[in-house]
């Protein structure tokens, strides 16, 4: 089975989204170098699309990418230049089946068999203070009471999927998935939604409300946990939290833990930038794939 990644410089107004939420042009180069390199051992072909103009930023990583897809993004402005979009993209020009990867998810095995689409598990819209855990319709009315919600969005679904993790053996399951995602983004008021929400955590409950609103009409998704603190509990790297790091002690190389039988460790949010796993990614990448590590250091 293949394996898909993608890349769009999306351009929010908080500097922590930058370069995928490394923060930095090389602790990008690092992390994704590392969660090809590590990919590549369990799937083949490995396949990417990307920006036109960041053909020279993969290039020089020399990453084993039989196939990069390009996509000229530069007239996609707001909501278009989510990294979501890229991600549509790979999915429909590459098809089924595929497993798509975020950058910031590193696997020490394969993801775990399904029948037809995977996620890695579900996720409540809580009423909490952080807004990527809140349905659309609490954000909006939090942030403008007057602003009527897209149709699509009725409060309905309470529950998303985390999308760090797609799989898909479903050609119907991937039009649905992408041919709505699509048309939310083309939506002028999703365009203003995401505007109001200054486009920080927007994306986030976009995914995870688009992939619960498609298994509503479709049917037959699939997560790898039940929830949020079992899949933590279950993943080998113990890193997807600050909570869950094996009582502090996390070990100098990445998803290598004992104990879990999902075989991978997931950076999420700003987590990416703490000095600590930085310096895993580092260890990781500079030990067992040195020439990669040695071509990120002279390239970027």
């Amino acid at each position: 089975m293949k394996a898909i990644f993608s890349y769009i410089d999306v351009t929010p107004p908080h500097r922590d989204k930058l370069w995928c939420g490394y923060g930095s042009k090389k602790a990008m180069a690092r992390g994704m170098s590392l969660a090809v390199m590590m990919a590549a051992e369990h799937y083949d072909p490995v396949l990417c699309t990307s920006p036109e103009k960041w053909e020279s930023f993969f290039k020089p990583l020399g990453l084993p990418f039989e196939d990069v897809h390009l996509v000229d993004f530069s007239s996609f402005k707001g909501p278009d230049r989510w990294r979501t979009t890229a991600q549509f993209y790979a999915m429909r020009h590459f098809g089924p089946p595929f497993v798509y990867l975020d950058n910031h998810v590193f696997l020490r095995g394969p993801v775990p068999d399904f029948d037809r689409m995977l996620f890695m598990h579900p996720q409540p819209f809580a009423r909490d203070r952080h807004a990527i855990y809140r349905t659309p319709v609490y954000a909006i009315k939090e942030h403008r009471e007057s602003f009527r919600a897209p149709p699509v969005w009725d409060g309905s679904v309470r529950v998303g999927y985390r999308t760090g993790v797609v799989g898909c053996k479903d050609r119907e399951w991937m039009d649905e998935w992408v041919e709505t995602g699509l048309g939310w983004i083309r939506n002028k008021e999703v365009k203003e939604m995401a505007q109001w929400l200054k486009m920080c955590n927007f994306p986030v409950v976009f995914d995870r409300h688009l992939a619960a609103c498609v298994d509503e009409k479709i049917g037959g998704a699939e997560t790898m946990a039940g929830g949020l603190r079992e899949f933590e509990d279950r993943t080998t790297g113990r890193v997807s939290s600050r909570r869950n790091d094996d009582e502090g002690v996390i070990g100098e190389h990445i998803a290598t833990q004992s104990g879990g039988d999902v075989r991978l460790a997931s950076f999420t949010g700003q987590f990416k930038q703490t000095g600590t796993q930085r310096r895993r990614v580092v260890q990781t990448l500079s030990r067992e794939y040195p020439q990669t590590y040695a071509q990120v250091q002279s390239q970027i």
